[in-house]
């Protein structure tokens, strides 16, 4: 055990550099921001039918829109195919045999209570009214609930040992989490109010692989972290510092052939042979997988809307090749953790509803995962005491190696610390001003320099993206000074006062775990704002002009602190503008490169277009921070942390999981004649891109390139001095689909929602003026990729937005069941894809 900063830590167990936050060079001085970001959606599907019904009998939906993911594996086993054909068979047992995980008919269930088998019974098969059954024991008749309609939670009786204060507001369906517990069910054959009996159900041989397969592969990361993590218990690390001590049955009153319905998932697996995408997938497959190849790659034709809502975790997880399960499986992020099997769950999910697998390269995760089980991590073990953690945050950045002020090791790994730079604010730079009369006053440098006038024409370190031309900063290469002359013309550094000596910096690898230490995590936040009327929801737009990558450079004046989210985290933010005169980018590449991160978005990401037609786009993110306390702790001394943002960006459209290993894309936060909309990145999840391509900036000795042995004037001079170029032809090679990487791709204008607005509803406006339609007339319009993309797509709000007329005035509403004045569809045309003719016209329903 050795003593770091005051911390007890085990000998060698300090965090490394990372997979993602590599220099573009090499192995050498971390750099203050990660080298790749990616975009990270961790939101599952939102499914955007509204009745929460199942077709096909014996199942049911949710009912409340706001329900939960329709994915996520959970209890529950409703299985409107029966078990038919399942290789596994159904429950074993006397009497009616029931197929396992499914809910029984009323005709099945065993007899409650008081319930007279004879005379007044059921139809097998069918649900009664409320009408026809009879009255459950402790139901007062005094209390008439007309025939055929469901009581309201204020009408109906309270079931027996249910506290009424813990009740449901009237005219709510419950939440899983509201509901009350009913009181335990007699295993003799008694059945509680208000609930269908459980099915004992036995494991199947397809359950138990997912089962097994688990097991495996985290069998796998507990032998990772035995050979390569380090764990750091904070409580221990500063012992010597401180002592750390209702379920409801009714008729269904949707028609079932004219609406789409929102499903609980089946959660039963049935595999079926498969000889598709098998480096994605094995040779047997859960049914509903195999369903959603069909519609791959754009193909239209007929749906219905199980499969597409019943591809669970564990169905997916079943049907993954086992090497690629794996990996997703046993994958780390940058604070060494795992990141988890459902999210990688819900990343195939998203390829496979929206119809890219073959955007899918699972050398790319295999890669990663290969190059991660030779890598040493640390992990941290929290301590109960938020104080304790906060403590251990701030003491463990106090390594020499992340001081401004401590030589480095290695001549490269001096030159590397300028290459990215800090705000002047956070380092309190001023100018010492000494006066004829002895005084002697300091001129504080702003972050965008200090305005000046001059007597003669000079040329200023300051490119008009990140400055102006009447402000001067500090000067070019390493060191904080301002850029003099002397009378003969030869440069001269002029060094700045301020904090240097006492400030450290957190690398991004670094950073990451100790923010995720205090419950926070890095992430930038990046927020772009359409133009006015120009944007994916305007009538006949085509998208973006171009797909190029795109630089970009912090304006330095719009840089602050936000908020302290926490007394030792500091949320900032700042804003960007494109840069393009390549003398200006290379100037300002050669100062920050190692703080200037590639952002890859999806070409089809109408963030990109916002980002390309405005020039422009803001970030928010978060550090580690002493800067929210009155006055340092004692133990931290004189220390100073600084704001580790990003001084530039390069923006690059691209394509499939080489470049959005998570799937990721922006999300809809204001809409109107502007559209504004944000997105989360997180870093990648290796260095490179593929196993066999270099990333980042060209690195060249400027010695050799124009014999200059230094940037700046204040560097030590080295033949070996280098520099860093941006070479835009390097990032387009960035569209994986098929197998191959290509260079570019034709621009979409829609996507999702858009689909939705421009493509259908224009349609429907321009053929038929209707004053309003139904869902129905909407989605059947729409292949089945379109819907799934739309599932990712939802934003808060949109759905009603559309039903109150959001697009030429049509309302739409749903379809409901009358038979005696049946609901009008618009007539079946060229894009119509499913008929409701060919959908089932029976229906029941539990919710």
């Amino acid at each position: 055990m050795t003593t770091v900063n005051g911390l007890i830590i085990s000998d060698g167990c300090r965090l490394g550099i990372k997979p993602g936050f590599q220099n573009p060079v090499g192995g050498g001085q971390g750099g203050s921001t990660p080298v790749v970001l990616v975009p990270f959606d961790p939101s599952a599907a939102e499914v955007p039918f509204e009745p929460g019904e199942e077709p096909g009998g014996g199942g049911g939906g949710s009912g409340s829109p706001g329900g939960g993911d329709p994915t996520v594996t959970g209890e529950g086993d409703p299985d409107p195919e029966g078990g038919e054909g399942d290789p596994t068979g159904s429950v074993a047992g006397g009497g009616t045999s029931i197929p396992v995980g499914r809910l029984p008919s009323i005709g099945q269930a065993p007899n409650p209570p008081n319930v007279d088998p004879g005379g007044g019974g059921i139809p097998t098969g069918r649900l009664p009214s409320l009408g026809q059954a009879t009255n459950p024991p402790n139901f007062d008749p005094g209390v008439q609930i007309p025939v055929g309609r469901l009581p309201s939670i204020g009408q109906a009786q309270n079931p027996p040992n249910i506290d009424p204060g813990t009740g449901v507001p009237s005219g709510r369906l419950p939440t899983l989490g509201q509901a009350p517990e009913p009181p335990t069910s007699n295993p003799g054959g008694g059945i509680p109010i208000g609930r269908l009996p459980l099915i004992t159900q036995a494991e199947n041989s397809n359950q138990g692989y997912v089962n097994t397969k688990l097991s495996q592969v985290n069998s796998v990361a507990q032998n990772q972290v035995s050979t390569n993590g380090e764990e750091i218990v904070v409580n221990q690390a500063i012992s010597n510092i401180i002592d750390p001590n209702a379920t409801t049955i009714s008729n269904p009153i949707y028609d079932p052939q004219k609406n789409f319905f929102k499903l609980i998932p089946n959660q039963k697996i049935k595999a079926v042979p498969n000889g598709a995408y098998l480096n994605v997938f094995r040779e047997f497959v859960a049914e509903e997988v195999y369903d959603i190849f069909f519609y791959q790659e754009g193909k239209t034709k007929s749906w219905d809307e199980k499969s597409i809502q019943n591809l669970t975790d564990d169905k997916i997880i079943f049907s993954l090749n086992v090497n690629l399960l794996e990996a997703f499986n046993n994958l780390r992020d940058a604070t060494g953790k795992q990141i988890g099997i459902s999210t990688f769950a819900n990343v195939i999910r998203k390829h496979l509803v929206t119809g890219t697998i073959n955007e899918i390269n699972t050398d790319y995760y295999l890669d990663a995962y290969n190059t991660q089980k030779n890598s040493k991590f640390t992990s941290f073990v929290k301590s109960e005491s938020e104080s304790s953690n906060e403590l251990f945050s701030l003491l463990y950045l106090r390594e020499q190696r992340y001081g401004l002020g401590f030589p480095k090791e290695t001549f490269q790994n001096q030159i590397e610390m300028g290459r990215f730079r800090f705000l002047n604010e956070d380092l309190k730079l001023s100018l010492r001003i000494d006066r004829s009369d002895g005084s002697v006053s300091k001129l504080t440098i702003p972050n965008q320099g200090f305005p000046i006038t001059y007597l003669n024409p000079v040329d200023v370190s300051t490119t008009p993206a990140v400055g102006s031309t009447n402000l001067l900063n500090i000067g070019d290469g390493g060191g904080y000074y301002i850029q003099a002359k002397l009378a003969d013309g030869e440069g001269k550094p002029v060094v700045l006062d301020g904090l240097v000596s006492s400030t450290f910096y957190a690398p991004a690898s670094v950073r990451s775990s100790l923010l995720d230490l205090v419950d926070s995590g890095l992430q930038y936040e990046i927020t772009a704002d359409s133009l006015t009327n120009k944007h994916e929801f305007v009538s006949g737009d085509a998208g973006p002009s171009a797909l190029a990558p795109l630089y970009f450079g912090i304006e330095l004046s719009s840089a602050g602190t936000v908020a302290f989210s926490k007394p030792s985290v500091e949320d900032y933010s700042a804003t960007y503008f494109r840069m393009t005169d390549s003398d200006d980018i290379q100037k300002h590449l050669n100062n920050n490169a190692l703080a200037v991160p590639q952002v890859y978005l999806d070409y089809r990401d109408p963030l990109y277009r916002y980002i390309l037609d405005t020039s422009s786009f803001s970030l928010k993110a978060s550090d580690i921070s002493n800067k929210d306390f009155v006055a340092n702790p004692t133990l931290l001394r004189d220390d100073n942390f600084v704001k580790n943002i990003p001084f530039g960006f390069v923006i690059v459209p691209s394509r499939g999981s080489n470049f959005n290993p998570f799937n990721g894309r922006s999300k809809v936060s204001s809409l109107g004649e502007k559209v504004t909309r944000k997105i989360l990145l997180t870093p990648s999840l290796n260095r490179g891109i593929t196993s066999n391509e270099g990333v980042g900036f060209e690195f060249y000795n400027t010695y050799l390139d124009n014999e200059s042995t230094r940037i700046g004037s204040f560097e030590q001079e080295s033949v070996h001095n280098f520099g860093y170029r941006y070479d835009p032809s390097k990032f387009y090679n960035t569209f994986y689909v098929n197998d191959s990487l290509g260079t570019s791709s034709s621009p979409v204008s829609s996507y999702g929602a858009s689909y939705l607005v421009k493509d259908v509803l224009d349609y429907i406006k321009d053929t038929y003026d209707p004053e309003s339609v139904v869902w129905f007339d909407v989605f059947s319009r729409m292949p089945l990729s379109r819907i799934g993309e739309l599932m990712y797509d939802l934003h808060d709000g949109f759905l009603d937005r559309l039903k109150n007329g959001f697009r030429h005035g049509i309302k739409i509403k749903n379809a409901q069941r009358n038979n005696l004045k049946p609901v009008s569809l618009l007539a079946e045309d060229s894009k119509t894809i499913v008929e409701s003719a060919t959908r089932p016209n029976v229906k029941l329903i539990d919710r």
